[in-house]
Formats: C-alpha cells, sequence, structure tokens
C-alpha cells in the first residue's frame, strides 16, 4: 500500500525512497509479528506499506489497538500525511515522528525498545549522500560505538543504528540492496549482523523488485537479538511466493559464514550447471589461475595525475620536450585491444587522452620542465599526500614497464592486453610480468583467454563491486583470476584475435566474448554448448547483481558507453 507515487522519480531518488509493494511488505510482517503484544518500528516509513502491513498483522492475532502498538519515522514531511490514511493513525499520531532517523533515539519514540523492525531503508549510495547526512549517520553510529567504513551507502547506517531500538530477542526484516553481499562495505554490515543475532537468513530476488532503483534486492530476516551467530542461510527465488516460502519454511537454503568473503556469497547463488562446469575447470591444467602465469603490481602513483600526465596537446603547450615524457596508460577503458600496437596506441593518442608521464631528467632541472614544476598546479601537486612522503617530490621510485596490462576496474569484465610499445600505465591499471618466457603467441592466447566467460564469471566471483556497481579487482583478488590456455593453433589463433580486436574496439563485449568462448571453450577445452552456456548465463547473472541492470536490459556497449562514468571512478581509488 506504498501510495510512493505521488512523488515524482526524480524526488524519490534524491531520498533514496524506492516504495515496497504491499504483498512484499506482508511477507516479511508475517514472518516478523508472532504474538499480538509485540511493538514494530519502521525507521523510513515513506508510503506507509510496512505500517499497513504491520497493523494488519497485529490485528489477525487479536491486537485490539494495532497503530497504537506501531512507530514510524522518517524525514519526508509527506511520509504522516500517507500515515493519515490508515485507520486507527488518529490514536496513534504520536508515534510517528518526522525527522533524520541518525537524531533519534528509543527516548523519542516509546521510550523502550521494539520487538520488531521493519522496513526498506533509504538505498542511497555514498557518492549521493551530503556531507551532513553523513556526519549524521557516522554521530549516530559512534553513540552506539559501531563503525563502517566511509564508502557505505545510506541503507547501511540505517540497518545499524536501527539495532539500538530493538528489544533483547527481538527480529529484524529489512529489504535491502544486492551491495550486502556484493560490496566491500556489505561484509562490515554482515559482520555486525553476526555479532547479535542467533539467526540470520537471507532471501535475493533474482527478479527486480522496484522499477526505479539502480540496485537488485534482497531481504534479510534476523531473529533473536543480542546473541551471536556464525552461519546464514541463504538462497534466491522470483516473486513474492518464493519468499514466503523461504520465509515459512527454514532449513532449505544454502548455509554460509556471514564472516566469509563476497565470492562465496556469489559461488551459492549460482545454478547447479554452472557450479558444476566450474569445477571441473578449477582442476583443468589448462585453466590456470594469474598468479601461476604472471607476476602482478599496480600501476605507477603520480600523486597528482592532473598534474604529472598530459595529453599530446598540453605538452606542446608546455614547450617541454618529448624527451621528458614516458608513454603511459591512464585508465582501464583504454584497454580495447588484445594487443597495444602502434596502430592502437596512435589512436589513443590522437583521442586526446591524458598518454604522456612528465619524468623530469635526472640531476639539476632546469629551463621549461623547472618553470612547470614551479608552477601554481605544481605547488599544489608538491603538496599532494603522496608526493610529500617522496624524497624528491617529482621523482618516481618505480617506472618499471609491464608485458601487459590488466583493468583493476572496469563495468563489463576484465580485459588483458599485451604491451609490445612497452609503455607504462598509471594505478588505475595494473601491470603484469609473465613468470617465465612467453612469446606473443601465447601471451595472445592469454589475453583471449581473459574475455572468455570463464574468466568473466570468475571475475565476478572473486571480485567485488565498487561506486556505481563497477567491477573492482585489487591485485589478490586478481591472482586468483581462473584464465583457460589451451594451446590454440596459429592460423586460427591470429584469425580470432583480429576480429575479437576489431569488436572490442567498437565495444561489442558480448561478441567479443562469444567469439573467446567459441575459440578457447568450445574448440580449446571441448566444452559442450549447453557447458558454455551455463558460464555464459551465470557470468551475465552476477553482473546483474552487481550493476542492477534486469535481465534482457544488460548494457552492450559497456566500458564504450559509459567510460566517462567509470573513469571518475576509477580515479576516486587511492592506492599507496
Amino acid at each position: 500500500m506504498r501510495r510512493g507515487s505521488q512523488h515524482g522519480i526524480d524526488e524519490r531518488k534524491r531520498l533514496g525512497a524506492f516504495y515496497t509493494r504491499s504483498d512484499v511488505a506482508e511477507a516479511l510482517a508475517e514472518w516478523a509479528i508472532r504474538t499480538p503484544e509485540e511493538t514494530v518500528l519502521d525507521s523510513s516509513f515513506g508510503g506507509c506499506s510496512f505500517i499497513a502491513a504491520a497493523s494488519g498483522i497485529l490485528q489477525k492475532l487479536g491486537s485490539a489497538a494495532p497503530m497504537r502498538q506501531v512507530s514510524g519515522v522518517d524525514i519526508d514531511p509527506q511520509a504522516v500525511q500517507f500515515a493519515r490514511q490508515l485507520e486507527g493513525f488518529q490514536c496513534a499520531e504520536t508515534n510517528f515522528m518526522t525527522a533524520d532517523f541518525f537524531t533519534v533515539t528509543p527516548d523519542h519514540l516509546r521510550g523502550e525498545r521494539f520487538s520488531v523492525i521493519l522496513g526498506n531503508p533509504p538505498y542511497t549510495r555514498h557518492h549521493g549522500l551530503t556531507g551532513d547526512q553523513v556526519l549524521a549517520a557516522r554521530m549516530a553510529l559512534d553513540r552506539e560505538d559501531r563503525r563502517l567504513p566511509k564508502t557505505s551507502a545510506y541503507w547501511a547506517y540505517f540497518v545499524v543504528h536501527s539495532l539500538a531500538f530493538l528489544a533483547r530477542d527481538g527480529r529484524l526484516a529489512l529489504i535491502l540492496p544486492s551491495a550486502l553481499i556484493t560490496s566491500s562495505y556489505g561484509r562490515n554490515v554482515r559482520d555486525i549482523l553476526k555479532a547479535v543475532f542467533r539467526e540470520v537468513r537471507i532471501f535475493i530476488f533474482r527478479e527486480r523488485l522496484f522499477s526505479d532503483a539502480e540496485s537488485e534486492s534482497v531481504v534479510v530476516l534476523a531473529s533473536d537479538f543480542d546473541h551471536a551467530n556464525e552461519y546464514a542461510e541463504v538462497s534466491s527465488g522470483d516473486g513474492v511466493e518464493a519468499l514466503r516460502e523461504f520465509a515459512q519454511h527454514p532449513g532449505q537454503g544454502a548455509s554460509i559464514n556471514l564472516a566469509s568473503d563476497g565470492s562465496q556469497w556469489k559461488r551459492a547463488l549460482l545454478p547447479s550447471d554452472a557450479t558444476r562446469v566450474l569445477a571441473r575447470l578449477e582442476t583443468q591444467s589448462l585453466v590456470k589461475k594469474l598468479d601461476e602465469l604472471a607476476t602482478i603490481r599496480i600501476g605507477v602513483v603520480t600523486g597528482s595525475n592532473r598534474f604529472f600526465v598530459l595529453t599530446p596537446e598540453e605538452a606542446k603547450e608546455a614547450r617541454i620536450s618529448g624527451r621528458h615524457f614516458v608513454p603511459t596508460i591512464t585508465s582501464g577503458t583504454q584497454i580495447r585491444w588484445l594487443s597495444l600496437t602502434s596502430v592502437a596506441w596512435r589512436r589513443l593518442k590522437s583521442s586526446g587522452r591524458k598518454s604522456l608521464l612528465l619524468v623530469p631528467p635526472a640531476g639539476r632541472v632546469a629551463g621549461v620542465v623547472r618553470s612547470y614544476l614551479r608552477s601554481p598546479m605544481g605547488k599544489a601537486a608538491k603538496a599532494a599526500s603522496h608526493c610529500t612522503r617522496r624524497k624528491v617530490w617529482f621523482r618516481f621510485t618505480e617506472l618499471r614497464r609491464p608485458a601487459a596490462f590488466l583493468t583493476y576496474i572496469s563495468e563489463w569484465a576484465p580485459r588483458l592486453m599485451l604491451n609490445p610499445k612497452r609503455v607504462l600505465c598509471t594505478n588505475a591499471v595494473h601491470r603484469v610480468w609473465w613468470r617465465g618466457k612467453v612469446e606473443e603467441e601465447a601471451g595472445l592466447s592469454i589475453a583471449l583467454g581473459v574475455l572468455t566467460s570463464a574468466t568473466g564469471l570468475s571475475a565476478e566471483i572473486v571480485g567485488r563491486s565498487y561506486g556505481g556497481g563497477a567491477l573492482k579487482l585489487e591485485l589478490g583478488e586478481a591472482r586468483r583470476l581462473l584464465i583457460p590456455v589451451p594451446k590454440i593453433p596459429r592460423g586460427r589463433l591470429q584469425d580470432a584475435a583480429k576480429n575479437i580486436c576489431r569488436l572490442m574496439g567498437d565495444g561489442k563485449w558480448r561478441d567479443a566474448r562469444e567469439l573467446a568462448d567459441g575459440v578457447v571453450l568450445r574448440e580449446g577445452l571441448g566444452l559442450s554448448e549447453a557447458e558454455v552456456r551455463a558460464l555464459r548465463n551465470a557470468q551475465d547473472a552476477l553482473r546483474r547483481l552487481r550493476l542492477g541492470v534486469r535481465p534482457g536490459k544488460a548494457r552492450e556497449g559497456g566500458e564504450a558507453g559509459r567510460g566517462e562514468v567509470f573513469d571518475r571512478v576509477g580515479a576516486e581509488v587511492v592506492r599507496a
């Protein structure tokens, strides 16, 4: 009964408000409310679906005045107007507050803790939060001696602050975004749930619950508050009936340690056919972890890419000689081929992107380079945190040029590009060196393998969601990537590489993957079409979970369509 349609979509997104269907709210209330005396809180009651559902369940259980047992907080003044339409509201009006939840304590409401907490907290990502919102949320958690990373979305703060309102042995039933299981800060939330609930159960919707939200949804059912537990029961399904079945019949899902990393959670969601194929690949001699094939390090940390990395036009305007620059890749979106050939490098340079790293000469610096270092932008770079830690602020200690590049942040899937031009890269990209002697054809075969559904699925499992759903591979995660490396006949390899490079250059990642799957998985490893399809479908499903894209609506363009977005995400990653 959420009446959120009175709000415009833009206003609802500003508030992080995605109103819950009445049947979903009723399913959660049915599970959570068990006696007619219990009290209920919704910390962001919005369009009142949970308020109405809780009142209805209490009435069914025999409560004479159910609305008096239900309370709500919402920062949106219109929420109380929705609540006024509910039967029994007049006798319970003082139970409902228009306020920032993080300024509220139990004393502001009933003065005692609640039996049940229901709700659907705001989904706003940390990029969309104001400084005041973050400050209020973090101050509330500080008072309760709890902590979350600064990158946490709004919903995470709501979950943790809600615990201050829950009575011992109480129950919590919330709808949350899939970031609970795909993000780094989601693990912090799971750790807190583990420490305070005896039973935690998580249901993952395979369908989009909110048409306007940018994320898939999960339901958390937690009971016996103020007791600890190690494991959660996890399942997934389509629709409210599947949710009801899960809620009312425990013990049918997979058991996962709440403290485990996201890879175990994502493995539990894989269909059985994909699980079988992946398990077989993990034992094959022609499938290697990247760590077996290569060493990997982050790119050069400049401390100020804006100052040290120039476009060809900027270098020309500064009148700095070409001998003071090193050709440099500055973004994963520039990894658009299997090999950085001379033609590919010319295309990158002519695109106007930053591609020249300033490396001042050894010894005394004079002339235009000295003038550039002493410019206002140079003075700002000199004060940057990483630059202040250097013995000489503008001298880099490590400029080794890699054999290949691997994407660090990507939307679609990881990509590996050979580096015959021996250019450098900033820390927006990983550097790769082969462990043994690897001829060009062998390197090309590895790059082709990275494009397959096998490696794509592996990346979705070991990687993490970051900033708007980007796929982030830290060094330890990248080392765990599974890469199929069968022997591919030279002519077939060169022909496939040529066609795949063309598709990659056009941003046609699906077509490139399909061709790589055919050459590497079907022909090279002998997988059946059904087995390849199982891997491909599983990769796409986890990618949708990460990005919040509905089935059939996957963005074909990948980085070609959203390169600027993911460049900004990559630029926000600070690694020393």
